[in-house]
């Protein structure tokens, strides 16, 4: 059952990915901007590997689903780390902006993995568990990776506050995809790199500004409860339950 249940929030999020509008092309930035991932041969590789299957052999349970939970990578992940209170039909402007940031991210992201086509450590190694439901594409860069960063990012200009804390949760984020056997440890390297230079076109995109100042005065008109401690991973119901809207893009 479980499983029906993301099968069917996977192709709710792929649909809703494909229409949301993007800041700009995903051909637009060179895969080649971002450095090289390692040869498959390579000494580097197999000592990547190797991070891999150490990491497996301890951790904890709770990081497991937190990375569960991570999978479909949704801008509600960081807008509620935040606060609780900024819900889509609260915030729609800010809503808005991460979710074409989210769109233009994962947009770019992909065109990167097909042009570097990196088989996923799960898919390499059999001593590599995949301790998640798998994700399907190529490896290198992390999407994940990309996607939290530009996100924490994004959100930490408007809210500059929680702007280490968001920072923080990218990287565990980050982390945890090598953790469960979906991408090396350069995969994360990959995908900062990648995430600098998404942040930098979008600064310059004025759809983007415009957005970005709409999403500044919602916020200034209702600030945020920024008192109370926010949550590692937001609970899994608000996950797994799409909310009723046409822009929903998904990092997987």
């Amino acid at each position: 059952m479980k499983h029906q249940i993301f099968v069917a929030i996977f192709l709710i999020l792929s649909a809703c990915s494909a229409t949301t509008e993007k800041y700009f092309a995903a051909d637009s930035i060179p895969p080649t901007l971002i450095e090289p991932p390692f040869a498959s041969d390579s000494k580097e590789m197999q000592d990547e590997i190797q991070q891999i299957i150490k990491m497996q052999k301890k951790f904890n349970l709770n990081e497991l689903e937190l990375a569960s939970r991570e999978k479909y990578l949704r801008p509600e992940i960081f807008i509620l780390y935040v606060d609780r209170s900024l819900t889509r039909d609260s915030y729609p402007n800010l809503y808005r902006l991460l979710d074409r940031v989210s769109a233009t991210s994962k947009a770019v992201t992909d065109n990167f993995k097909e042009h570097w086509n990196v088989t996923r450590p799960y898919l390499v190694d059999k001593k590599i568990n995949m301790l998640i439901t798998p994700s399907q594409g190529q490896s290198y860069p992390s999407g994940h990776t990309s996607s939290s960063f530009i996100n924490a990012q994004i959100l930490g200009l408007l809210v500059p506050e929680k702007y280490f804390d968001l920072q923080n949760l990218a990287k565990k984020i980050a982390q945890r995809r090598v953790l469960v056997g979906m991408h090396y440890p350069h995969d994360v390297v990959g995908g900062e790199q990648l995430s600098r230079i998404v942040i930098g076109s979008l600064l310059q995109n004025s759809e983007f500004q415009e957005d970005l100042q709409k999403a500044r005065e919602e916020l200034e008109e209702n600030p945020p409860k920024l008192s109370k401690p926010a949550p590692a991973t937001p609970a899994k119901d608000q996950l797994l339950v799409a909310p009723n809207n046409d822009a929903l893009p998904a990092q997987q």
